[in-house]
């Protein structure tokens, strides 16, 4: 009898333990989770303080070969206005509902419909205003939010396997001082890597809106 209930008694002990440490992990995935739902929110806030900006850019591609660099300005009027261009002659111009581009495999002058374009130009457009969780939401994408010495890091990440051309993963990079985008990295279904880093920049300035032409 002492022997069943000695039993009984460490397997209710083991249980105890075993609710206390999923409680415990409970409370610590719940604090994560407000800590980078602030962290969004912020960034956010950030975000909707700049209607326009002009910067420096900075752009290398890679895949299985030697990589290419480009170097250009980037020019931003909130909320559907921003073109890249470069010193090679490649250019990435979106204004509003319209895109004109050269750059990768893409080339020409496109309405912006559904599709890998539009999710292009979302891509920076959402960068610019901080708008992290609409990102997430029309791509199905997860989000993990980290922190180093240097930046908060967004990552997303697509939920499902999609057919066709798609980025798969997306990474933001923001400064810690004044949580506004720094560094853009794409990495799509054809196993290339873009990545875009934004300097010098000057917020809230006059951009000249003729750098926005698409016709």
């Amino acid at each position: 009898m002492a022997y069943g209930k000695t039993c009984a008694t460490l397997f209710h002990c083991k249980n105890m333990k075993k609710q206390a440490l999923l409680f415990i992990l409970l409370l610590f995935g719940m604090q994560l989770f407000a800590q980078d739902n602030a962290i969004l929110k912020s960034i956010l806030a950030s975000g909707s303080e700049v209607n326009t900006f002009d910067a420096d850019l900075y752009k290398r591609f890679e895949k299985n070969a030697t990589p290419q660099e480009h170097y250009g300005k980037l020019f931003f009027v909130s909320p559907y206005h921003f073109a890249a261009v470069f010193n090679t002659g490649k250019y990435m111009i979106v204004n509003k509902k319209r895109i004109k581009v050269n750059i990768g495999l893409f080339y020409g002058n496109f309405k912006l419909k559904k599709g890998p374009l539009h999710s292009l130009a979302n891509i920076f457009l959402y960068a610019f205003q901080g708008r992290c969780e609409d990102l997430a939401s029309e791509n199905n994408y997860s989000i993990q939010v980290s922190t180093d010495s240097n930046y908060h890091v967004v990552t997303f990440t697509k939920n499902k396997h999609t057919i066709g051309l798609t980025y798969k993963q997306v990474i933001f990079k923001f400064d810690l001082n004044d949580l506004r985008v720094k560094e853009i990295i794409l990495y799509d279904t054809n196993n290339s890597v873009d990545t875009y880093r934004i300097s010098n920049v000057l917020y809230n300035v006059e951009v000249d809106n003729s750098v926005f032409e698409t016709n």
